[in-house]
């Protein structure tokens, strides 16, 4: 087709902040609620499972490949979200691939990118 081979990147500056709602066998109830009470706080960053199966068929159905920004800097604070811990929690990005792979779109998606722009210090 005219646009074959189509990838499309999904991030940008508020992929740093994203929140990513994902349940699955290994996901503790404790990361559950963590992450459902963020997602609370602020629905506008948080990705559900549901939508992200939206975004994996799109991606599907317009013969696509997606590049995902995984989600950096939110993970490397600490619970008050103003302390600097360095350290990157990649405890909800886990969470984010593994329903990707077990997800019937999985191989809409091209690969992951950790992080927009990264200047951590």
């Amino acid at each position: 087709a005219g646009l074959s081979p189509l990838f499309i990147r999904v991030g940008g500056s508020q992929a740093d902040s994203a929140i990513y709602n994902m349940t699955s066998s290994t996901t503790t109830e404790e990361e559950a609620n963590r992450f459902a009470n963020a997602c609370a706080k602020n629905p506008q960053l948080c990705l559900t499972s549901q939508r992200w199966e939206e975004v994996l068929k799109f991606a599907q159905d317009a013969g696509a490949r997606i590049v995902f920004t995984l989600a950096y800097i939110r993970h490397t604070k600490d619970e008050s979200g103003q302390n600097d811990q360095q350290d990157w929690d990649s405890t909800n990005a886990r969470q984010l691939l593994q329903h990707t792979a077990q997800s019937k779109y999985a191989n809409t998606v091209f690969g992951f990118e950790l992080g927009n722009e990264v200047t951590h210090k």
